[in-house]
């Protein structure tokens, strides 16, 4: 079934136990009784068409609290994207999707993580596929630091698994001399064994606790284990907004429409609210942040990014209050918050997006917009929008390769390692940071993205979260053993799911990386995911399009994500659906705005390269005044009332 059929989604009356839901376009029906909904689904195409890649037709089974009994069609999404489809698929603290079955450990395959290879013998160490074929070798691009912090911001807007704590107490699985803990297995612990060669940790033991397993409505956990989205699967801006009423009632001002700040002296330069959390590492006086998403604080490039959307959405409502003075505080928010997730879906979608897909893979997953012309997205309750366990655990962490050594703010080279939890530079130099997104210049070769390949810089392999010198966490082993402990199949299962050619050697990955893949994996079928997707060799695109910087295995991967969170979005910015989209006229100021209009509403920024994504270059991507962009951000005269 293309994504064009007519889906008109209809609730019908429950009567007594029993409510039935019809698609109107199918035989296929979803009925719920007191406990259970069942469904069966039409069978699915290609992900051209649907967003499921070879995926069979399933028999589904929920409990009955994942429906949704009231299907509003108001305007509006929910704060935990409830009811945006029928059986709340992609609303907040739900199990995420599996495309292929897991590959647990244990005799059953239903809990243990990954641990053996196919013959039975012990996988190697996630370190040792680091070090061996992950090493650092930065070399920087074409593009701008902005193309990695985009990528983490919208990863957080999208994904989230929470990891096992005990009584909201981080889980401790090695000793404090780096031996592993007696019992920590019993523990929901998966420490990451370190062996003789790897100098850079004390002891033998890295740190690494099981992510969360999804349960019941009973309370008991999902057999095979599942994971857990913490997060709405839309991008809906939920990194400015939280997936829960109770974040976002605290991030809301108690008075208007606009979302809390902490004022300072200086005008304009508002920053997030305080944190009760003590999680980063700031100066006496200053604060850590809340953001929609607990991660703000992880480094400061991500913080800058959550301050200036704050600041938009703020800068929106001071418009709209002046054209819509008969709504109420909460109309004035809500739609200054569909305007903030529709501006958010259009970056990704019309800027990004074609940067790593290539124009080949967006027109095979329909991802283009509808920028210059009229065109609309039938929105198709057939594509499951939850996020793909392989997407969040493997896939989108593509972009750890992209993060550079440093941040040049302003005339300082920062280490990336300097920025983990460091607040100061939002506080004394936030435009400069901002400018470090857009400018790979600077100092030396240093200021942009690297390239996307299977190189990582070692300021996240060896100093990741560092305390104590030289005692930092390894990014790239954390990366692949959490595919393990989801029960990732290896990368070849993921080929063969994407119709593409198993590998058969190691030699069919590339010929320099045949001798390092055979020292570590004792067969080409056992190499992980993670450590797949990053090695494996881009396809150049026929024709004079730009092809992508990714392989084939991670564009079906990523295409097929972003394809069915585009047509399994009832609430997605290019709906044709009236009340959950915008007017004609609306619709085309939004795809107007840029990633560079919205780097412009930091009024200390004079000028920006028209695609902040690319490196400037005075021919393709010249500079551009940002007063010319912030005249022509939103005309809040379209939202008159």
């Amino acid at each position: 079934m293309g994504v064009h059929t007519s889906t008109t989604l209809l609730v019908l009356i429950a009567v007594s136990r029993l409510a039935w839901l019809e698609l109107s376009s199918a035989e296929e029906k979803c009925y719920s009784t007191h406990e259970n909904v069942f469904c069966t689904l039409p069978e699915l195409a290609d992900a051209a068409s649907t967003g499921s890649i070879n995926i069979n037709p399933l028999h589904l089974v929920q409990g009955s609290n994942s429906m949704c009994r009231t299907f509003p069609n108001g305007p509006y999404r929910t704060a935990d994207g409830t009811c945006n489809h029928v059986l709340n698929y992609g609303a907040a603290n739900q199990p995420v999707k599996r495309l292929l079955p897991p590959a647990y450990g244990d005799f059953k395959g239903l809990d243990e993580p990954r641990t053996r290879d196919s013959t039975g013998q012990d996988l190697p160490s996630a370190t040792l596929v680091s070090r061996t074929i992950h090493p650092n070798n930065s070399v920087v691009q074409g593009f701008t630091v902005l193309l990695m912090q985009w990528g983490q911001f919208l990863d957080h807007d999208i994904t989230g698994s929470p990891i096992t704590s005990e009584e909201d107490e981080t889980i401790h699985c090695c000793g404090e001399n780096g031996e592993v803990l007696p019992f920590a297995l019993d523990r929901e612990c998966f420490p990451i064994l370190l062996d003789a060669e790897d100098t850079r940790f004390r002891g033998g033991c890295m740190e690494f606790a099981r992510s969360v397993a999804a349960r019941n409505p009973h309370g008991r956990k999902l057999a095979p284990r599942e994971q857990v989205n913490a997060l709405t699967s839309f991008i809906d801006a939920s990194t400015v907004y939280g997936s829960s009423q109770e974040l976002q009632d605290r991030l809301r001002s108690s008075f208007n429409g606009q979302l809390q700040a902490r004022l300072r002296m200086t005008p304009g330069v508002d920053l997030l609210p305080d944190n009760e959390e003590e999680n980063c590492i700031h100066r006496p006086g200053e604060h850590c942040f809340l953001a929609g998403d607990e991660r703000v604080n992880e480094q400061s490039g991500l913080m800058a990014i959550h301050t200036l959307f704050a600041r938009v959405h703020n800068n929106i409502v001071d418009g709209l209050e002046l054209v819509r003075q008969r709504d109420s505080p909460e109309e004035i928010f809500q739609t200054a918050r569909k305007i903030v997730g529709a501006i958010i879906q259009n970056i990704h979608y019309g800027e990004w997006l074609p940067i790593i897909l290539g124009k080949a893979a967006m027109k095979r997953f329909q991802l283009n917009t509808g920028r210059g012309g009229n065109q609309r997205v039938e929105y198709n309750p057939y594509v499951d929008p939850r996020i793909a366990n392989a997407f969040s655990t493997a896939a989108f962490r593509f972009g750890h390769s992209l993060i550079p050594d440093q941040f040049v703010i302003g005339t300082e080279a920062v280490p990336i390692r300097e920025l983990f939890g460091q607040t100061r530079h939002i506080y004394d130099s936030f435009s400069d940071l901002l400018m470090a997104f857009s400018r790979p210049s600077g100092v030396g070769e240093s200021g942009g993205a690297q390239t996307r390949d299977r190189f990582f810089t070692r300021e996240i392999t060896d100093h990741l979260f560092e305390v104590v010198p030289f005692a930092g966490l390894d990014l790239v082993a954390l990366n692949i053993q959490r595919g393990r402990d989801h029960g990732l199949p290896p990368f070849n299962e993921y080929r063969k799911l994407c119709g593409l050619p198993v590998l058969r050697n190691f030699s069919d990955i590339s010929d320099d990386l045949a001798q390092l893949y055979q020292s570590v994996y004792k067969s080409v079928d056992d190499i992980d995911l993670f450590s797949g997707l990053m090695s494996e060799p881009v396809e150049e695109e026929e024709g004079d399009g730009e092809g992508p910087l990714v392989g084939p295995t991670l564009t079906c991967l990523l295409g097929q994500q972003f394809h069915a969170l585009k047509f399994g979005d009832r609430f997605f910015y290019e709906t044709d659906r009236s009340e959950e989209g915008f007017t004609p006229a609306q619709l085309r100021n939004i795809r107007s705005i840029t990633a560079a209009h919205v780097c412009c509403q930091e009024k200390s920024v004079v000028e920006v390269q028209a695609n902040l994504f690319r490196a400037h270059n005075s021919t393709t991507n010249d500079f551009v005044p940002c007063a010319r962009l912030r005249n022509r951000f939103i005309n809040f005269e379209l939202w008159r009332n």
